[in-house]
C-alpha cells in the first residue's frame, strides 16, 4: 500500500471529485487537491511540484484534456505517482497509459468509471510501485553507483521457472538487485537508468554475468542443476565482443553455454538491427540459448523474429493477467503461442500470480511459467532453501490462492543467514 501526504484530483466531475475526496480523506491524505480541467491541474502542479505524490486524472474534460494534460505533466517534471481514471473505452484507457509511461511518467494503474471501493482499492491497496523509484535514481550519481559496482554491492535475486506439465523447476531468471549503505535495497529499476545514464552498463553487465555464473557453478556442485538466464541490455546486445566475453566466462567456469539462455527484449531489434543479428547468431554458435522478452510490447513481426535464431519466446506479464478477461491480450497470447509452433521455439509465459492464471495459461500449450504464483525473485541462499525444501519441484497449488499467498509472506520475512560459497 503506497503512503501519499498530497494529492491532486483532476475531473470536470464535482460528483467524482468529491468521492475521491472523501476516499482519501478516509486513508488520512493530508493535502487533497482538486481541479475541473487541465489549465488548472497544470497550475497546482508547477505550485506544489516538490510536494505532490499523486495525480489521479480524468481524460474528457473540457479545455486542456486529459491527454494533453498527461503531456503538461512531463514537461513540468511531475515525479510522483499518476493514476487515470475515465470513463472512455478500454483501448483510449490502455493508450492514454502507453502515452504516459512513453513520456517517463510514473503511472500507478488506470480505472475505468464507475469508481468504486473496490476498484480504488485495487490500484491504492495493493503493492505496487510507487513513485519513490525515481526519487531515489536520482541519488544514485556516477561515483557512488561505481562504489556499488566495485564493492560488491551488486547482488543477483533468482525467480524460478517452472515446467507445466511436470511442475519440476527448470530454471530461474537473475535479476539485478543492489545493497548500498545509504540507499539500502535498490531494485533494477533504480540501478540500470543509472548505469545507462553515466556509461556504467557494461561494468554492470559484466558483474552480473560473473556472479550469476559463479552461482549456477556452485549450485552444480551441489547437484542443483538449472538453466539460468540473463537479461542483457539492448545496447550491451550490440557490442561485438558479447559472445566471446560470456564465452569465456562460461569457459573459465566449466558451464555448459546450453545452460545459459541470454534474454532481449524487443526493444533491441529497433536500431542497429543488423548488429543485434550478428550478436545472437554468435551467441547461439557458441551454444548459448536466447530468448525474446517481454514478446508483444513491442513491433516485432514473422520477418524479425524469423531472422534472428532464437531458441525461446517469452510472453510478457501484461498479456497474462488479462488474458482471460481482454479479448487483445487473450488474442496475443493465442498468437504468441502460434508463432513459437511456428518456429520451434520454447514458450514461457511471465508473471503468472494465481492459480486461474496458470490454468489458462497451461491449457494454451505454454512450456514454461514464472510468477508470483511459485516465488518472487529471491537472493541466492533464500532460493536454495526453497528448492531443497521443495525437492526441486513447486509446492502443491491444490491449497487455495489466498492461503498460499499467505504461506509465501510468511516464508520470505523469515530472517535467515546466508550461505557462504
Amino acid at each position: 500500500m503506497a503512503t501519499y501526504r498530497s494529492i491532486l484530483i483532476v475531473d470536470d466531475d464535482p460528483i467524482v471529485r468529491s468521492l475521491l475526496r472523501s476516499y482519501f480523506a478516509s486513508l488520512f491524505v493530508k493535502n487533497i487537491y482538486d481541479a475541473a480541467d487541465g489549465s488548472v491541474a497544470a497550475e497546482i502542479v508547477r505550485d506544489h511540484l516538490d510536494a505532490l505524490d499523486l495525480v489521479i486524472t480524468d481524460l474528457n474534460m473540457p479545455g486542456i484534456d486529459g491527454v494533453q494534460f498527461l503531456r503538461n505533466l512531463h514537461d513540468i517534471g511531475f515525479r510522483g505517482d499518476l493514476v487515470i481514471a475515465s470513463g472512455e473505452s478500454e483501448a483510449i484507457l490502455k493508450t492514454a497509459g502507453s502515452l504516459a509511461a512513453g513520456r517517463d511518467l510514473q503511472v500507478r494503474g488506470c480505472i475505468s468509471k464507475p469508481l468504486t471501493k473496490n476498484n480504488l482499492d485495487e490500484i491504492f491497496l495493493t503493492d505496487r510501485p510507487t513513485a519513490a523509484p525515481a526519487r531515489i535514481r536520482q541519488t544514485i550519481d556516477a561515483v557512488v553507483l561505481a562504489g556499488i559496482i566495485n564493492e560488491a554491492g551488486i547482488v543477483p535475486y533468482f525467480q524460478p521457472k517452472v515446467d507445466v506439465r511436470t511442475r519440476k523447476i527448470v530454471g530461474a531468471e537473475a535479476l539485478v538487485r543492489g545493497e548500498d549503505k545509504s540507499l539500502g535495497h535498490l531494485g533494477a529499476h533504480q540501478l540500470i537508468p543509472a548505469a545507462r545514464e553515466h556509461g556504467l552498463m557494461r561494468d554492470l553487465t559484466n558483474v552480473m554475468i560473473t556472479k550469476v555464473l559463479k552461482q549456477q557453478r556452485a549450485w552444480n556442485d551441489r547437484g542443483i542443476e538449472l538453466n539460468l538466464a540473463l537479461n542483457i541490455d539492448p545496447a550491451q546486445l550490440r557490442e561485438m565482443d558479447l559472445p566471446d566475453r560470456l564465452a569465456d566466462f562460461a569457459q573459465d567456469l566449466a558451464l555448459k553455454p546450453q545452460s545459459i539462455t541470454v534474454e532481449v527484449t524487443e526493444e533491441s531489434f529497433h536500431s542497429n538491427f543488423l548488429d543485434v543479428m550478428d550478436v545472437v547468431a554468435r551467441l547461439r554458435m557458441k551454444g548459448f540459448c536466447t530468448s525474446c522478452d517481454d514478446f508483444g510490447t513491442g513491433t516485432s513481426n514473422m520477418d524479425t523474429l524469423e531472422s534472428l535464431p532464437l531458441t525461446e519466446l517469452k510472453i510478457d506479464q501484461s498479456f497474462v493477467s488479462k488474458g482471460l478477461t481482454h479479448t487483445f491480450a487473450d488474442a496475443a497470447v493465442h498468437a504468441a503461442v502460434r508463432l513459437a509452433k511456428a518456429l520451434d521455439l520454447q514458450l514461457v509465459a511471465e508473471g503468472v500470480e494465481t492459480t486461474d492464471e496458470l490454468d489458462y495459461i497451461a491449457e494454451q500449450g505454454v512450456d514454461i511459467v514464472q510468477g508470483f504464483l511459485f516465488g518472487p525473485p529471491m537472493a541466492a541462499y533464500e532460493f536454495e532453501s526453497w528448492y531443497l525444501s521443495n525437492h526441486g519441484y513447486v509446492p502443491d497449488l491444490s491449497i487455495d490462492t489466498e492461503e498460499r499467498a499467505a504461506h509465501r509472506r510468511q516464508h520470505f520475512k523469515q530472517k535467515r543467514q546466508p550461505v557462504n560459497y
